[in-house]
């Protein structure tokens, strides 16, 4: 709310995010007093999924009409916020999900050229335009598949490798 000049490498933006992070910190110390029991409950899932639901869709029309300057961009992002914290408690323990997660930092790091390279391998083999496979839906998909399975490839060999670029000790 405080006017701050543009500083090097952002810092300005950390005091506008700092209070996201500490939201975070707070919620986490509220799920953890969430008892596990309470939450897998059939009706509170159902009540639960209903307000993430009506939460997630507030945020995106809020965003969509572009109703987020000054104050407002804080309170849409803290309902998306809770729309996905109450979303991440009925969905609680997914394998893919925690797999993915796992292999983030080298899905982050690694696919930008790899989707370059399989969109390009796709259109050759189809003998169509890359413009076409990047905007149509069935095609998309089938990247982005194809890419996290290139991932989780790169991520097995960096785990067998050299374990410490994501953070895990040497098995030696």
């Amino acid at each position: 709310f405080i006017p701050i000049p543009k500083l090097f490498w952002g810092i300005d933006l950390s005091f506008k995010y700092m209070a996201f992070y500490a939201v975070g910190v707070s919620s986490q110390k509220i799920l953890k007093k969430i008892n596990v029991n309470n939450v897998n409950n059939r009706n509170n899932k159902a009540s639960q999924s209903i307000i993430a639901i009506i939460s997630l869709i507030i945020n995106f029309c809020l965003s969509y009409y572009g109703l987020t300057t000054g104050i407002m961009w804080f309170i849409t992002a803290q309902i998306g916020v809770i729309g996905v914290t109450i979303s991440s408690l009925i969905i609680n323990k997914n394998r893919l999900l925690e797999y993915l997660g796992k292999i983030s930092l080298i899905i982050l790091c690694m696919h930008g050229p790899i989707y370059r390279i399989v969109i390009k391998i796709t259109s050759v083999i189809l003998n169509i335009n890359s413009d076409i496979i990047r905007t149509n839906l069935f095609y998309a998909v089938f990247i982005v598949l194809v890419t996290i399975l290139i991932c989780s490839a790169v991520y097995n060999i960096v785990i067998r490798t050299v374990p410490w670029m994501v953070g895990k000790k040497n098995n030696i």
